[in-house]
């Protein structure tokens, strides 16, 4: 019985949020939960976003939106930002909750600040967190960054730094010395083809992925693309097979300083 109505409550959600239309910003500066600042594009109703409606924040591409999530309830579907400059916060112990494709690369300038405290949970269960193209687009962490938590079997949820569209622009994620970002999946694009892509640590920020990523890391970094404290390649990549993660960070300054002696040490034997 208990199973039934479980499925019954999703397919009414998933019922209701089809009827829906776009939930489209209507305001510039404001809270998320203040439903004024809402519109749905097809009903008229103010919001703010159901869980899994199709949610965009824009205006048009000479103005500026800024917008702060303030609780622990926000909730949205597919999600695109762009047009202007736009900037989202999630504050301090407000917690954003966001399923499907996460974009951010349309419009001047595109920013989304995660304090520390603050969590963003992205692309639950499938999408991909895409920062660049045709915008410079900066996702500055200091809080927790989560994508494809719940990543559903045969389905894929994947951080994508830079774009393969031939727009310009760039994608960078900044993991501050507080942040933390857990990943299943990541993609640097080199923007050969598109817009580039960077991956910025700083003190004790950190970078967690599924699987092994090691090499994929040092490639990235031999092309120039992960930082750490600003210097380029100034950064570690451990496998652990126990949890079948890749965790990357900027070295301790006494690791730094026994590889330094090690290649110090393997020049004299030479």
């Amino acid at each position: 019985m208990f199973k039934k109505l479980t499925i019954l409550v999703l397919v009414l959600a998933l019922t209701s949020a089809a009827s829906a239309g776009t939930m489209q910003w209507n305001s510039w500066t404001g809270d998320w939960e203040d439903a004024t600042n809402w519109i749905d594009t097809v009903t008229s109703a103010t919001g703010p976003p159901a869980a899994l409606q199709f949610t965009k924040i824009s205006r048009d591409a000479s103005q500026t939106v800024d917008v702060t999530v303030n609780s622990t309830t926000a909730v949205a579907g597919k999600f695109q930002m762009g047009y202007g400059d736009c900037t989202l916060t999630v504050v301090d112990e407000a917690i954003l909750t966001q399923d499907g494709s996460f974009e951010m690369y349309n419009g001047s300038t595109n920013l989304l600040n995660i304090d520390d405290g603050g969590l963003l949970d992205a692309c639950q269960t499938n999408g991909i967190f895409k920062l660049g193209g045709a915008a410079s687009t900066t996702v500055t962490v200091d809080g927790t960054l989560k994508v494809g938590s719940a990543e559903a079997e045969g389905l894929t949820s994947v951080i994508q730094m830079g774009t393969t569209a031939k727009f310009g622009g760039y994608g960078m994620l900044k993991i501050n010395n507080t942040g933390l970002v857990e990943t299943t999946e990541y993609v640097i694009n080199d923007g050969t083809a598109g817009s580039a892509g960077y991956l910025m640590l700083y003190g004790d920020g950190t970078m967690v992925i599924d699987g092994n990523v090691v090499w994929q890391t040092y490639n990235y970094i031999a092309a120039g693309q992960v930082y750490g404290d600003d210097v380029v390649g100034n950064v570690r990549a451990d496998y652990n097979s126990g949890t079948d993660t890749t965790t990357i960070r900027i070295p301790e300054p006494a690791t730094i300083a026994l590889l330094g002696l090690g290649g110090l040490l393997l020049r004299k034997r030479r």
